[in-house]
């Protein structure tokens, strides 16, 4: 079931769908209390962060004059670097990542400083958790119940880094510092989300030196998650050839960036009903509903 609001009027909490619950009770060793109060401090943090319009306020911002270049760096990250690109061969949500993509507007999107790249982070966890409810609740729909996390739960990420370069930047202090911060913030805010990062695509310079240089900010249930392929044709183990795109070996007729399929998704995460004032949710309320999912998962 999914947990809404007990006041007249109030949206359905985004925090409070079966899928986000069970991820919170699994990362918490299925601790309710634990579950419950790791709950609370994230909603007091979405309120901080203001994390229900990052996606929309990242898109008007990117919507700016095209001569301004924040808007054009904002443009590449939003459109090219990170999409959602259909699914996985599980269900899960498929998203595309190119590094590569930043190295023509690497100046511009240092100059938007740490902050808002930690804030553009956690915009993508915001949508890719958007996109689990959505799939998980239409798997669950059609009788593909799973536990303890139903299928398309969790997100699957591919990292593409053809013509990625390995400058000062993004092997530096700073980019190290920004990934550990949002990966912190994603590990503790949007726990057990992760299903799978497929890496392809890989230069030989960036498995001899990169990898020593970030794994250590990736967090062990990251790194857990990571697959390293020597090829894209290896990609049809995991994603169908319909589902990705032509660059990568793939069938889809989009142009490569954002997948036409996929077009909608801000619209249609609003549809699913943003959090309200996620203070509001009552910790009484909150542990009935943890209890009531952990009774669902079975012993």
């Amino acid at each position: 079931p999914n947990f809404t609001g007990e006041e007249e009027g109030e949206e359905e909490s985004g925090l409070l769908d079966d899928t986000a619950l069970r991820r919170f009770l699994l990362a918490n060793g299925r601790d309710v209390n634990a579950a419950a109060s790791a709950v609370r401090a994230t909603c007091l943090w979405r309120c901080e962060w203001k994390v229900d319009s990052l996606p929309e306020e990242s898109d008007n911002l990117a919507l700016k004059a095209v001569d301004d270049v924040s808007a054009e760096a904002l443009r590449v990250l939003n459109e090219v670097v990170f999409v959602r690109h259909r699914k996985d061969l599980a269900g899960n949500p498929l998203f595309i990542v190119r590094l590569g993509a930043i190295s023509r507007v690497e100046t511009a999107v240092r100059a938007l400083g740490d902050r808002a790249l930690v804030r553009y982070a956690v915009r993508c966890f915001e949508l890719a958790a958007r996109s689990t409810r959505k799939a998980a609740n239409q798997a669950e729909a059609e009788g593909k119940l799973g536990a303890p996390v139903p299928p398309a739960g969790r997100v699957c990420v591919l990292v593409d880094l053809s013509g990625v370069a390995l400058s000062g930047w993004i092997l530096g202090a700073s980019a190290i510092r920004i990934l550990h911060e949002a990966l912190e913030l994603g590990g503790r805010h949007f726990p057990s989300m992760l299903q799978r990062v497929l890496v392809v695509n890989a230069p030989a310079q960036f498995l001899a030196q990169a990898w020593s240089l970030i794994s250590y900010a990736l967090g062990e249930e990251f790194q857990r998650s990571v697959l390293a392929l020597s090829a894209t044709a290896a990609l049809r183990d995991h994603v169908a050839r319909t589902a990705l795109p032509r660059a990568l070996g793939g069938q889809c007729t989009c142009q490569g960036t954002r997948c036409l399929l996929d077009q909608g998704l801000s619209a249609d995460a609003r549809a699913l009903g943003d959090t309200t004032d996620s203070r509001s949710v009552g910790l009484q309320r909150l542990s009935l509903a943890l209890k009531t999912v952990d009774t669902a998962l079975g012993p």
